[in-house]
């Protein structure tokens, strides 16, 4: 259900897939934008390091929303 222009369409955490360890942003992103790991250097978009329906804290939760115009 789309409400204000806005749809979440995932919920989880932000995880390196290269080693498994939670990664920490400051602010929102664009799921094209490019992160880097502070642990392997691994990087890629950050769609890429989302993984859906699980979190451990507040602090790597993640909505990857869409907005509609």
């Amino acid at each position: 259900m789309v409400r204000d222009g806005i749809e979440r369409i995932a919920h989880g955490a932000l995880v390196c897939p290269g080693c498994n360890l939670p990664v920490l942003i400051e602010d929102r992103v664009p799921a094209t934008r490019r992160l880097r790991c502070g642990f392997c250097d691994h990087q890629a978009p950050a769609r890429e390091f989302v993984v859906r329906d699980v979190y451990d804290t507040v602090a790597n939760e993640v909505y990857v929303i869409a907005r509609v115009v």
